[in-house]
């Protein structure tokens, strides 16, 4: 019973001593009229470093970097990368005047770690991210903490500040070698997509199928450069796969636009065809933003989408296979 008694006493001691602090922010806050407060910080971002320093480039292989991190969140053999995730929250408390907000947002910690045709690492980068990464938002993040680009070899992984639309991408070197092999040995055709200009919230519908957003470009921050002032900017280019045929390819608007811009096309197995995606505003201040555009389809790659990288993965689905044959 004593033993019992002391336990209570001692919760009742911590309690007390967090509704105090609490009360003690709450009351400065409310003292300077609105504001807000983190009352918990998350401990991913502080520990990050220490996890990753023991990956050494050139000499730890997967199977040490999985000893050291655990499984990976995301990962693929034929484009040598792992991708690991850490998750903790933190908690903020906001003010205004009399009402009193309490909310929380994930805290992600993302290890990209990239490995060359012997299995050695060749590359390595890590970052943090507060919300869901998985199209969501987070109610107390901003562009700087709600971002990240990560780069480790020829694979980048980015979260983009505005959608939390999370992407894989590898460079454009091993973009064209994936585009010459399924050349070679593809049993369907592949359409490649790209906008030419940043007006590029649309999406495209295939036969009159569903929509399907288009990759778009990464609004955020390098992972080096976390609370920098350079907003980052890098557009993508992604495939689509299609059957053997004729198909009509239709721009599909975003909400509160309007657009009318659509092409046909033909594929045998193995073709892979490029579509430049033009779409432009035309007058910003009609309710429904009308849009003009058009689609180019050509069998080489236009010069505006040469140098962009190639998405691979997108908000839980690879866009092109990720282990063939499997």
């Amino acid at each position: 019973m004593r033993r019992s008694s002391e336990l209570r006493s001692g919760l009742s001691v911590r309690r007390e001593a967090v509704r105090a602090l609490c009360l003690a922010a709450l009351s400065g806050l409310i003292a300077a009229g609105c504001g807000n407060v983190t009352v918990r910080e998350s401990e991913v971002e502080s520990s990050l470093p220490a996890r990753v320093e023991p990956i050494v480039i050139g000499e730890s292989d997967r199977a040490a970097v999985r000893r050291l991190l655990g499984e990976p969140w995301l990962h693929s053999d034929l484009w040598r990368f792992d991708l690991f995730r850490v998750a903790d929250r933190t908690t903020a408390v906001a003010v205004m005047i009399v009402p009193v907000w309490v909310g929380s947002s994930t805290v992600n910690g993302y290890v990209l770690v990239s490995y060359d045709e012997h299995g050695k690492v060749s590359g390595r980068s890590a970052g943090v991210t507060e919300g869901d990464n998985v199209s969501g938002r987070s109610f107390i993040a901003n562009s700087d903490t709600s971002s990240a680009l990560l780069s480790a070899g020829d694979v980048t992984f980015a979260v983009n500040a505005f959608e939390q639309t999370p992407f894989v991408s590898v460079s454009t070197q091993r973009r064209d070698e994936f585009l010459e092999q399924y050349r070679r040995s593809g049993s369907q055709c592949l359409l490649v997509l790209g906008c030419v200009n940043s007006t590029c919230e649309t999406g495209i519908a295939v036969d009159d199928g569903p929509p399907r957003a288009l990759p778009g470009e990464y609004h955020g921050y390098r992972a080096s450069d976390r609370g920098g002032t350079e907003l980052w900017r890098q557009p993508w280019v992604a495939a689509v796969e299609l059957v053997p045929g004729a198909h009509r390819i239709v721009v599909v608007p975003p909400k509160m636009a309007t657009l009318e811009a659509a092409t046909e096309l033909s594929c045998a197995a193995g073709d892979v065809l490029f579509a430049a995606i033009d779409v432009r505003r035309v007058d910003e201040m009609r309710w429904k933003t009308p849009l003009e555009g058009e689609i180019t389809i050509s069998r080489g790659i236009p010069a505006l989408l040469r140098d962009m990288p190639f998405v691979i993965w997108r908000d839980g689905v690879w866009l092109v296979p990720a282990e063939p044959g499997r």
